[in-house]
């Protein structure tokens, strides 16, 4: 046997991935007779391999293999922690992991999802070990893999983190997704029938022929086929299945049947052992001109080969074939292949709608086309030339070569300039109030659907009411799925940034993993950080209340929690209760509070 070739480190997809050394023996079939051949070598090296007595061959033999209890964990959900994580990830060619929280609710949904999806996937014979991880106990291993939400499903093929992009509606969807990454890296077809059956599943398959399934040219198809899973890979030995595909000696082919043109067979013309010229013939020709966008096409969108798209947004009958935008598109895209994915989007179709808000881009003039590079250095662009040949294929070359104009999303100027005390920016406004040389702002960079910055709310409020006496200070907030800012770049929500009162456009991150988000806490950072110096006495600090207005404020919190609690179950939302009776609930709730918080109860 041989070792299996290490993996190739993944270029830079639409989510970071994160590599993990791994040994080479944990990575196909021929694993174990790998790790043997090096446990020989080493005692070779040694000079202590002479005749091996039969029990010592069993003993390196078993050593070699996978635990079974890895490999398999009949058809349960491993719990990985710090102690097993590291070795399960790299024990296991296939991972599909969970990270969840005890007090997430959505959480206990995916679960069993997952635990039904682990039983049908180890019935089917899959190599996938279906893993969890409570991210708020493990803190550390959820930061190294980047986690921020839960419950985050995550894929690691060869000990290398990828996103998942499948469904999790139902475990079935779960499953169909993990066995089709899971699967071997080719089909073999050894007889023209089942070629064609092969074509009649696939929309694209890159088949080598070889007379034999060996040799350094079907180790660089190998190398190419186990890395790259977009595509469908097939290997064959038989002469008259390469007939078929129009392979009349060793070598390869990219048949095609994508929709809307015509089904084609595209022969290889570099070295067989030329691993770059294979990868890139691959993803020139694994991509039809131009892609529709929709969820099913994802993973084709987003693929590691190519991480820079360009996406057409034009209304329904331009992006159907024969719509000249579409045509003018897609013979821009054929100088492009390889390079950059060509995508097409419908106004009118609702998959739409998470790319214009991504980019921003409701209300423009169509037909528009839009760039996205990912990973560092990338970003979004607009193209704002004319709708031509020729400018489109400058604006794809600017993409390409990292010369486009960066495009940054920007909500409307609000009517309001102020919310409960606190500035509103937006990204057109944002040079004119958070870069003001004569102001120190404090920007809270927030999403509305995020339940800490729900309760970060009324702290910056009573913040900006602690300052609003003080010109020298702003405390804004920016919603940062509308907005985006080169100065800005939050990791989570919500992040705080200080910009102190400079010509020099500074910024300072507050440290959210280690200082609290509290009123005292803000306060103290706002007047260390701040270049106008600001007194104590120049703050608002609010009248001190009575023992009665602080049970009374105490009754109200508590009131407020108790209609919450009932909205929670549909009483008032589902119409079941009149005015009268919500009236009557709320007194009778009141006053079963106010005994609780004079001690009565």
């Amino acid at each position: 046997g041989r070792a299996a070739p290490k993996p190739r480190p993944s270029a830079t997809a639409a989510q970071p991935r994160h590599a993990m050394s791994i040994s080479q023996g944990s990575m196909d079939s021929r694993a174990p007779q790998a790790r043997l051949r090096r446990a020989c070598g080493a005692l070779r090296m040694q000079g202590r391999l002479q005749i091996l007595p039969l029990s010592m061959v069993l003993v390196l033999l078993l050593a070699s293999l996978p635990s079974p209890s890895l490999a398999v964990n009949g058809g349960k959900v491993m719990k990985l922690d710090a102690d097993n994580f590291n070795t399960a990830i790299r024990e296991n060619k296939f991972v599909l992991l969970s990270w969840h929280s005890t007090t997430c609710t959505a959480c206990e949904d995916v679960s069993r999802k997952l635990e039904d999806a682990a039983e049908k996937l180890h019935a089917a014979g899959s190599p996938v070990l279906v893993a969890s991880c409570d991210g708020n106990f493990w803190g550390a291993l959820r930061d190294k893999y980047g986690v921020m939400r839960y419950p985050t499903l995550q894929w690691f093929k060869y000990g290398e983190m990828q996103p998942y992009t499948g469904g999790a509606d139902s475990a079935m969807e779960i499953v169909e997704w993990a066995s089709r990454k899971g699967r071997p890296w080719a089909a073999k077809p050894d007889t023209p029938e089942k070629l064609k059956a092969l074509e009649a599943t696939e929309i694209a398959i890159i088949l080598a022929y070889f007379k034999e399934p060996k040799g350094e040219a079907y180790d660089t198809f190998f190398r190419v086929g186990d890395d790259i899973e977009d595509v469908r890979f097939a290997v064959t030995s038989d002469a008259a299945t390469a007939k078929a595909a129009g392979l009349k000696r060793e070598g390869v082919v990219a048949l095609t049947n994508f929709e809307d043109e015509a089904r084609a067979a595209v022969p290889y013309k570099g070295k067989l052992t030329d691993e770059a010229a294979l990868r890139a013939f691959v993803s020139a020709e694994k991509l039809p001109l131009s892609i529709e966008f929709k969820p099913a096409h994802e993973e084709r969108i987003y693929n590691r080969d190519v991480p820079k798209q360009l996406f057409l947004l034009s209304h329904a009958r331009d992006v159907v074939p024969g719509g000249k935008p579409l045509e003018t598109f897609r013979e821009v895209s054929k100088e492009f292949r390889g390079r950059l994915v060509f995508v097409h989007a419908a106004l009118e179709v609702p998959a739409t709608e998470p790319l214009l808000k991504h980019f921003g881009a409701g209300g423009q003039e169509y037909p528009l086309v839009l760039g996205l590079a990912s990973g560092a250095g990338g970003g979004k662009y607009m193209h704002r030339g004319g709708f031509n040949q020729k400018e489109l294929a400058e604006f794809a070359r600017s993409v390409v070569n990292g010369t486009a104009q960066h495009y940054y999303k920007s909500a409307n100027v609000p009517e309001k300039a102020k919310e409960k005390g606190v500035t509103v920016v937006v990204s057109k406004e944002f040079h004119r109030i958070v870069n003001d040389p004569t102001k120190d702002v404090l920007l809270e960079v927030y999403a509305p659907w995020c339940e800490h910055c729900k309760k970060l709310e009324p702290i910056m409020s009573k913040l900006a009411q602690r300052f609003k006496d003080v010109d020298s200070v702003v405390i804004a907030k920016m919603n940062g799925e509308e907005n985006e800012h080169p100065m800005v770049a939050p990791r989570g929500y919500p992040s705080l940034f200080f910009f102190p009162a400079s010509s020099e456009m500074l910024v300072t991150p507050y440290d959210n993993g280690e200082k609290p988000r509290t009123l005292k806490a803000l306060t103290e950072f706002v007047l260390q950080q701040a270049r106008t110096p600001v007194s104590d006495d120049m703050l608002y600090h609010p009248p001190k209340l009575s023992e009665e207005e602080r049970e009374e404020k105490k009754l109200q919190r508590h009131l407020r929690t108790a209609r919450r609690e009932i909205d929670a179950k549909g009483i008032y939302s589902t119409g079941t209760m009149d005015d009268s009776s919500k009236s009557f609930v709320e007194g009778m709730i009141k006053e079963q509070l106010r005994k609780e918080v004079h001690g009565e109860l």
